[in-house]
């Protein structure tokens, strides 16, 4: 199963991409609302790849097993400037439905999710006056 979606961001490409440098762990309240609220989701990255213009960042979304019907989720974050003064977030998201559950109720999920942690990506960078990254205490 493949979800795809994105959201622009009113801030430059230079300071949203160092935000995924480091540790991705200030994810997990945005994933968490996403999921309506719960903390039941925990995220890692792998390794961060340059694409012409664009920073792909590896995510695996990991979430409890009872009574969710999301199985772990893999997907790809990227950031791409649309301007100078906005960037473009993309996710693209892969999972396997699990076993005896319905595959368009596991699609509908999945779109819902990925739209909260979209919106909920805006929020966090759009809020950011500082411009710094999450966890590392330098400029993003």
């Amino acid at each position: 199963m493949f979800a795809r979606d994105f959201v622009h961001v009113n801030r430059p490409f230079e300071q949203v991409a160092p935000r995924f440098s480091g540790s991705v762990s200030w994810l997990e309240p945005i994933v968490d609302a996403a999921l309506g609220g719960t903390r039941r989701a925990h995220c890692s990255r792998g390794s961060l790849r340059l694409r012409e213009s664009s920073l792909l960042v590896p995510l695996t979304l990991f979430f409890d097993p009872n009574p969710s019907v999301l199985t772990p989720l893999t997907a790809d974050l990227t950031v791409t400037p649309l301007d100078a003064m906005q960037c473009v977030l993309t996710l693209e998201a892969r999972l396997q439905p699990p076993a005896g559950v319905e595959a368009t109720a596991v699609q509908h999920t999945v779109d819902s999710v990925l739209r909260g942690i979209l919106h909920g990506l805006v929020e966090v960078i759009g809020a950011d006056h500082n411009t710094r990254a999450p966890g590392t205490g330098a400029p993003a």
